[in-house]
């Protein structure tokens, strides 16, 4: 058998992501989690367990209603666009019906256009598959009061100019026997 050990340290940018939340003024803060399929759920709960973050789940809207009765004391909420029964608009409706002052965040796919077609409903939207820095983002801005509808979404910075493709153009030989 063979094994090695390679020793490093955090680099100092993620001890300071993870720093944000173990700041007292997050102490006590709850998110209610309502997302269907357990590989979403799983990730987003492991990382906010991770930074120390109280929160509940529900896999449906039903179970969401039943957890908001209880549970006076969320901050925010996640609502998945893919959920049982009831899609994820609905039962965001019913929750800003019900709760006006719920900061609610939509978890949806690449290209949903809910955020436009339902102005006012969703303060934030985050795309699946979820990423790291994005949830760490979000999560941050809602628990510290940052709800300017701030749009997360998994489009990155180009390293190539737009026109790169006039630029240098992709010949392709195909040859048929």
């Amino acid at each position: 058998m063979f094994s090695f050990n390679i020793n490093t340290q955090a680099r100092e940018s993620a001890k300071n992501e993870y720093g944000y939340f173990t700041a007292t003024d997050d102490k006590g803060k709850k998110i209610l989690l309502i997302v269907q399929n357990m590989s979403h759920l799983n990730v987003l709960k492991s990382q906010l367990e991770n930074w120390g973050v109280s929160f509940a789940s529900a896999s449906s809207g039903h179970q969401a209603f039943e957890l908001l009765a209880k549970e006076t004391d969320l901050n925010f909420v996640f609502v998945d666009i893919n959920l049982p029964e009831v899609n994820g608009i609905e039962v965001a409706r019913k929750i800003r019906d019900k709760y006006p002052n719920l900061l609610i965040v939509l978890l949806s796919i690449v290209g949903d256009e809910n955020k436009v077609k339902y102005p006012g409903l969703f303060n934030s939207v985050l795309t699946k598959p979820v990423k790291y820095d994005q949830f760490l983002r979000l999560v941050q801005e809602q628990l510290k009061g940052i709800t300017n509808g701030i749009e997360i979404d998994q489009k990155r910075k180009s390293l190539l100019p737009a026109n790169f493709g006039k630029i240098f153009p992709l010949n392709i030989l195909l040859a048929r026997r």
